[in-house]
């Protein structure tokens, strides 16, 4: 496995990792100053969009104790772009304590900063949802 499809795979299991854990510094960290999570509906831009987005939450400190979500990822393929540049693409699933919420991909374009690599953008790419649209 080359350093690139390994380090798209870190920041993508990292993102669904602290997604789950309700750790939204964490999951805010992994972007650039001036990422980009484009939702569809709703685009957030900047880390101070993402941290409101993301990081409202109390981070679980409880190991054992049972999670909010529980995201899937697989399929994970990532393509360098450019000398400090790239896209990753994966899969994902998200469950809740009903079953499966939401699935589909992330779409990602990734930079290389003096930090590591770090997500620019993010488009996230709904394919199904058990959730019933709202009337």
């Amino acid at each position: 496995m080359n350093d690139l499809k390994k380090e798209a795979e870190r920041i993508v299991l990292a993102y669904a990792r602290c997604a789950d854990e309700r750790r939204g510094a964490d999951l805010v960290a992994l972007f650039t100053d001036d990422g980009v999570v484009d939702l569809g509906e709703k685009q957030l831009t900047g880390k101070a969009e993402l941290a409101a987005f993301y990081g409202g939450n109390k981070p679980v400190t409880d190991r054992t104790a049972p999670q909010r979500t529980k995201h899937f990822i697989t399929n994970v393929v990532a393509e360098s772009t450019g000398s400090d540049t790239a896209s990753a693409q994966c899969y994902f699933q998200m469950f809740q304590p009903t079953g499966l919420a939401v699935w589909g991909r992330y779409l990602d374009d990734l930079v290389r900063t003096d930090g590591g690599w770090r997500i620019a953008r993010r488009t996230v790419a709904v394919d199904g949802t058990t959730t019933p649209p709202p009337a």
